[in-house]
């Protein structure tokens, strides 16, 4: 088994935002030589999110619109006390700062379409997305 591991930084510019990171991904799996495998993506930040959906813009409109019904701004969480970005955090740990794609014939095992993002809830940030991709 071989392992081979990267991070690329994001620079978001936005409180809430999202970033595309498929093609990076897609970049990183092609250097690693690895054809069956998983790719495990992670993100060392607790005020933002990876997750894995279709590429279209109006869903990714609608996924911002339900996080703010869900985790509103400016509630009178406890932990605004300390720095006033708990609907942040709660963002962040309903949605996870982790994923795992399987790897197969050196190509992600996604459908047409599928894409991983960053979602950013405390922005603008400068964010770590880590990469390591096991496999022969």
């Amino acid at each position: 088994m071989r392992i081979h591991t990267e991070k690329f930084g994001i620079k978001t510019t936005n409180p809430l935002e999202g970033h595309d990171i498929g093609k990076t991904l897609e970049e990183i799996l092609a250097k690693s030589s690895i054809v069956d495998g998983v790719c495990h993506i992670f993100l060392p930040h607790t005020t933002a999110a990876i997750y894995m959906n279709d590429c279209e813009e109006n869903l990714k409109e609608d996924f911002e619109i339900i996080l703010q019904k869900l985790v509103p701004y400016h509630s009178s969480y406890v932990h605004n006390m300390i720095d006033n970005n708990a609907e942040a955090h709660l963002k962040s740990i309903f949605i996870g700062n982790y994923t795992a794609i399987p790897v197969t014939g050196a190509k992600f095992d996604l459908k047409e379409g599928q894409t991983v993002y960053l979602a950013e809830f405390d922005g603008p940030r400068q964010r770590s997305v880590i990469v390591k991709i096991m496999g022969v």
